[in-house]
C-alpha cells in the first residue's frame, strides 16, 4: 500500500495532501493519536482482503494525524437527522425520520442534502413522511445504477451513453465518482473472496462480505472480468480523477469520460467462471 501511494505522481513530495480511506474489515482502526485505540468487532474478510487491511492500517498508524470516522448505522443517521434539522430549525416527524434514515443508504452527504431540500420546502413547517416520498421519487436516479452496469461489462458505448444520461440529469461528476469507486471496491471485495478458494456460493459470500446476495450475484460477471492488474490500475486512475474532479475545468464531466475511455484500453481476463 505505501509503495503503490508513493508511485502515485500526484501525491509526490507533498505533505499537505489529505487522503480519505473507506475501510471494512476486522481488527483495529488507526485514529488520532490524541484519541484512544479501538477494536472493531466485524465479520471475518478473507485472507487477500485482511492482508491488505493490515497494510492500510500500519500505514496509517505510522502517519502524525490519522482520524477515524465511522459509518452511522441506522439509529445513529437518525440521532444524526435529528440534529440536523434542529440546526436549520425545521421541524421533523418520526416517520420522515425513518424514511430518511431508510433513502439515504448510509450516504451522509446525501442526506444532507436532500434535508436542505426539505427545509426550503416546509419553511417554518414540519417535515412529514410523504414530503420524503415525493423527493424520493422526483430525485431517483435510475441511470445511475445503468451507468455502473455498463462500466461492469466493459462495454464503452453503454458506458458513455449512461454517463452522458447522468450528465443531462444534472448528477454531480463527484456522486459519479463516488459510483466508481463503490463498483471497484465491490469487484475486488468478490474477486478476492472467489479467488482465495471459497466455494460456498454466493449467500455465504454475501455474509462474509457484508453484501446484500443480489449485489455479489450480479457483481460475479464483472470480477471476472478485470483482473488484478486492471483493478489496481483503476484505482490509480480513479484517484487522479479525484483530484482532477476536484480542481473542476470549464467541463467538469470531462475527466469522467477520459476515465471511461480508458478503461476500455485495459485488458479484457475472463478466468474460469465463479460458483454460484
Amino acid at each position: 500500500m505505501a509503495a503503490f501511494l508513493s508511485a502515485q505522481p500526484v501525491l509526490a513530495g507533498k505533505e499537505s495532501n489529505v487522503i480519505v480511506f473507506w475501510e471494512e474489515g476486522d481488527g483495529q482502526r488507526a485514529v488520532s493519536p490524541r484519541a484512544p485505540k479501538r477494536k472493531l468487532r466485524t465479520k471475518s474478510a478473507p485472507a487477500k482482503a485482511r492482508a491488505t487491511a493490515d497494510a492500510l492500517r500500519s500505514l496509517l498508524q505510522a502517519q502524525e494525524y490519522v482520524f477515524a470516522f465511522p459509518r452511522l448505522d441506522d439509529a445513529g443517521l437518525k440521532q444524526w437527522v435529528y440534529a440536523r434539522t434542529k440546526e436549520q430549525e425545521t421541524a421533523v416527524a418520526p416517520a420522515a425520520v425513518d424514511r430518511l434514515a431508510a433513502f439515504a443508504h448510509g450516504d451522509v452527504w446525501r442526506l444532507d442534502r436532500e434535508l436542505r431540500k426539505l427545509a426550503a420546502l416546509r419553511t417554518g413547517g414540519r417535515i412529514e413522511a410523504h414530503d420524503v416520498i415525493e423527493i424520493d421519487e422526483a430525485e431517483a436516479e435510475p441511470t445511475g445504477f445503468s451507468f455502473t452496469d455498463a462500466v461492469a461489462s466493459r462495454s464503452l458505448p453503454a458506458s458513455l451513453t449512461e454517463l452522458h444520461a447522468l450528465a443531462a440529469a444534472g448528477v454531480e461528476p463527484l456522486m459519479v465518482h463516488g459510483m466508481l469507486i463503490r463498483l471497484f471496491r465491490t469487484v475486488a471485495l468478490v474477486k478476492s473472496y472467489f479467488e482465495d478458494g471459497a466455494r460456498d456460493g454466493v449467500a455465504r459470500a454475501a455474509e462474509e462480505l457484508g453484501l446484500h446476495p443480489f449485489v455479489v450475484k450480479k457483481t460475479a460477471p464483472a470480477a471476472q472480468r478485470f483482473s488484478w492488474e486492471d483493478l489496481r490500475e483503476a484505482y490509480g486512475r480513479l484517484l487522479e480523477l479525484d483530484l482532477k474532479l476536484k480542481r473542476q475545468g470549464d467541463d467538469p464531466y470531462l475527466p469522467l469520460e477520459l476515465f471511461v475511455v480508458n478503461l476500455d484500453n485495459l485488458s479484457a481476463t475472463l478466468p474460469p467462471s465463479l460458483p454460484r
